[in-house]
C-alpha cells in the first residue's frame, strides 16, 4: 500500500472544496450580502456554517456514518450484510461486494449524493470542522461557554469522521488544517495505530472544551426537568468524546493494529474506566431488561444513550426507510428485499440462559450433557436478549390481529404448498411467498411491526450506549491482565 495519499479517492473528495468556501451557506454569502467576516464574526451565521455537519442540504454529513441512516435508503442493506453476521434477501449490492465485487456501485457510499456518500461526506465533514476551529475565537456576539461548545463539537466531529474512514478505508491522514488550493496534497498516511491514536487526541481536546462549555452531560439528569430534552440533545457531549476516545484506544489496540503490545491493551483498559467513571458520575445507567428495545425504537432518547441520533417517528411497518431493516412480508411490499436476516453465526452467538457457550458443536454438546440445550428445541432457554433481537419460527410475538389458536401471539414466518393450495405463514402479508434467505430476521430494530400490527414507531440509533463503555472495559482489561484482572 503507498505511504503518500495521491490516489484519485483523495484528490476527488477534495474537488469543489478548495480554493472556494466550503458549503452552500457560505457560497451563497456573497449573494445574500454576506462578507466571511460576518459569518466567523456573529455568532448566528456562525452555527449556520457549522451545524451543516449535522444537517447538511446536499446529503454531504455526518449522518453517512451514523449505522441506521446508513439502512435508511433504497439499495436495501445495511453494513452488518458485509460480515458474518447477517445476510439481506436481496441479490443487489451488498451481496455483490460481499462476494468481492464492488464495480461501478462503489460511488453509491463515496460520493453520490442522492445514496449514502460517506467518504466525501467524510472530507467535507472534515474541512468545515477545520474551518470552525481555525474561526471560532473570532465570534463576537456569544458567551464564553457557546463557543467552548462549538469548539468542542468541532474537535469530536472531526474525530468521528476520521474513525469512519479509518474503519472502512483503512489509514488516512489526520487533517488538522484547512488544505488550501495551492498546498501540498501530498501527505503522508498514518499507521493504523496512530490512526486511532490521533482520534483519541482530538477527543482529549473535545473533553476540555466540552468541560470549559458545562455540556458534559448534555440535558439534566434524571429526575430533573428537562431530562432527555435538551434542544441539542442530538449532539456529542463530553462524556461521549470520553466514550469516542475509549472505542478508539480498543481499536488501537486490537490484533490488527497493536504497535505496543500489552502496554495497548492497558491504556485502552483506563481509558474505557474513565469514560465509564465519568458516564456514572453524570448519572448515565442501564435501561431494565423490560425497555431495553428503548434503546432502538419507541422511545426519542433513553438514559443509557451517551450519544444518540433520533431518527423521528412517523415510520410505519412498510415506510420506505425499512426497506433494510424489515423484510417485504412484513410490509406486503413484493418488490421489496427480505431485509436483514440474522445467520446461524449471529444466532450461535447468543448464550443459554445459564452462560453456556453455543457456538461450536463441542461447547453445544457441553451444554447438553448440562441439559442447558436440546438440538431438538435449540431455542428454548437462550440468553434473554435473544428474544428481543431475532425473530424465529414459532417465535413468542405479540400481534394484536393474529386470530386465537395454536399460531397465537407465535411467529410462523414460513408458507407451505398443501395439496396444491399456498398456506400462508400468520406473519406474512398474502401478497408476498418470499421467505428469509437464512431462517432469521431481526427483530431489535423494530420489534414487532408488520401487516398484523400495523403501528408507527420512532426510531432512534444509540452511537454510544452505557452498554458498551462496560463491554469496552471488559475486553481490554482482559487482554491486559485477564479475566480477573481490573483498572
Amino acid at each position: 500500500m503507498k505511504k503518500y495519499l495521491l490516489t484519485a479517492i483523495l484528490s476527488l473528495a477534495f474537488v469543489g472544496l478548495i480554493g472556494t468556501s466550503c458549503t452552500d451557506y457560505l457560497d451563497k454569502a456573497p449573494e445574500s450580502g454576506l462578507t466571511e467576516e460576518e459569518v466567523f464574526t456573529k455568532y448566528a451565521n456562525f452555527t449556520k456554517f457549522f451545524y451543516s455537519v449535522y444537517d447538511g442540504k446536499t446529503g454531504y454529513n455526518i449522518r453517512c456514518a451514523y449505522p441506521l441512516y446508513t439502512m435508511f435508503w433504497n439499495q436495501k442493506f445495511g453494513f452488518d450484510g458485509l460480515t458474518d453476521a447477517a445476510d439481506y434477501g436481496r441479490i443487489f449490492r451488498v451481496q455483490d461486494w460481499k462476494a468481492g465485487q464492488m464495480g461501478a456501485f462503489v460511488n453509491m457510499v463515496t460520493y453520490d449524493e442522492k445514496r449514502r456518500p460517506i467518504l466525501a461526506s467524510m472530507f467535507r465533514v472534515i474541512r468545515v470542522c477545520n474551518m470552525a476551529l481555525d474561526h471560532v475565537d473570532e465570534i463576537q456576539d456569544a458567551k464564553v461557554e457557546d463557543v467552548e461548545d462549538l469548539r468542542a463539537q468541532a474537535y469530536f466531529i472531526r474525530g468521528y469522521a476520521h474513525f469512519t474512514l479509518m474503519r472502512l478505508w483503512g489509514p488516512m491522514p489526520h487533517i488538522t488544517h484547512v488544505i488550501q488550493e495551492d498546498d501540498n496534497w501530498d501527505i503522508p498516511r498514518l499507521s493504523k495505530f496512530d490512526s486511532y491514536k490521533s482520534v483519541a487526541l482530538d477527543m482529549d481536546s473535545a473533553f476540555t472544551s466540552f468541560e470549559k462549555a458545562g455540556r458534559i452531560r448534555r440535558d439534566p439528569g434524571p429526575g430533573e426537568d428537562g431530562h432527555l430534552n435538551d434542544p441539542h440533545q442530538k449532539r456529542p457531549n463530553g462524556v461521549a468524546a470520553k466514550a469516542l476516545k475509549a472505542r478508539a484506544l480498543l481499536y488501537a489496540a486490537s490484533p490488527q493494529n497493536n504497535q505496543n503490545g500489552v502496554n495497548d491493551w492497558e491504556i485502552a483498559a483506563q481509558a474505557s474506566w474513565d469514560a465509564i467513571e465519568i458516564a456514572e458520575e453524570y448519572k448515565y445507567t442501564l435501561l431494565s431488561f423490560d425497555n431495553y428495545t428503548d434503546n432502538y425504537y419507541g422511545s426519542q432518547y433513553t438514559n443509557e444513550q451517551i450519544w444518540a441520533w433520533s431518527a423521528g417517528n412517523g415510520r410505519a411497518y412498510n415506510h420506505a426507510d425499512l426497506q433494510g431493516v424489515m423484510s417485504g412480508i412484513f410490509q406486503g411490499k413484493t418488490a421489496w428485499s427480505s431485509g436483514e436476516c440474522p445467520t446461524q453465526n449471529m444466532v450461535d452467538k447468543f448464550e443459554t440462559k445459564w452462560g453456556d457457550p453455543l457456538y461450536t458443536a463441542e461447547e453445544r454438546n457441553v451444554a447438553t450433557t448440562l441439559k442447558h440445550y436440546n438440538e431438538q428445541d435449540p431455542y428454548k432457554d437462550r440468553d434473554p436478549r435473544f428474544y428481543k433481537t431475532i425473530t424465529y419460527n414459532t417465535s413468542p410475538i405479540v400481534w394484536p390481529s393474529v386470530p386465537t389458536g395454536e399460531t397465537k401471539n407465535r411467529a410462523n414466518i414460513y408458507y407451505e404448498n398443501k395439496n396444491g393450495k399456498i398456506q400462508y405463514a400468520t406473519h406474512q402479508s398474502q401478497a408476498y411467498q418470499g421467505v428469509t434467505k437464512t431462517g432469521y430476521y431481526t427483530r431489535k430494530y423494530c420489534g414487532d411491526m408488520s401487516v398484523k400490527n400495523k403501528v408507527k414507531i420512532h426510531m432512534t440509533d444509540p452511537l454510544f450506549r452505557l452498554g458498551e463503555l462496560y463491554l469496552n472495559y471488559a475486553e481490554a482489561v482482559n487482554e491486559a491482565y485477564g479475566p480477573s484482572g481490573s483498572v
